[in-house]
Parts: structure tokens; sequence; C-alpha cells
């Protein structure tokens, strides 16, 4: 389950954490901008990304392609 958690800056990203470790991040528009996602592992940067129309259906794109990238991996989150 991923657990979000709001940057301090304004404006800023929400961080997406499996356990410990930072698996992605959603980022609000700028403008006329959509809201922005994007996942990673470690230091992969080029893993999916997308927009979406608003905060809660960029977090959902988010959370579902880190599900994909588990079940693809054959891995699974641990209850905390």
């Amino acid at each position: 389950m991923i657990r979000w958690k709001k940057s301090s800056y304004r404006h800023g990203r929400h961080t997406a954490f499996s356990g410990c470790v930072e698996v992605g991040a959603v980022f609000p528009p700028i403008g006329a901008e959509k809201w922005r996602w994007r996942m990673f592992v470690g230091d992969n940067l080029s893993g999916p990304s997308g927009t979406a129309k608003d905060e809660h259906a960029a977090k959902a794109a988010l959370d579902l392609a880190w599900t994909n990238f588990l079940l693809r991996a054959r891995l699974k989150e641990m209850p905390e």
C-alpha cells in the first residue's frame, strides 16, 4: 500500500512511499497544466509517468502503476 507524504514547499509534490522506499511522486499543476505523476524505484527515474485531471486521479494512476510493477516482478508488499 502506497503511503503519501506532501512536500513542505508551497505547491510541492506528493511523494509516494512503499515501506521506507520512495517509489514515485504526484506533482500539482502549474498554470493550465494537468496534474503529473511519475513512478520510480531507487535511482531509476525513467519509469511510467502520465498526466491526470486532478490529484486523486494522479495518485490512483501512480498506485496502479506501482501495483502492476509488483505483479510483473512477482513481489508483494508486507503489512507495516
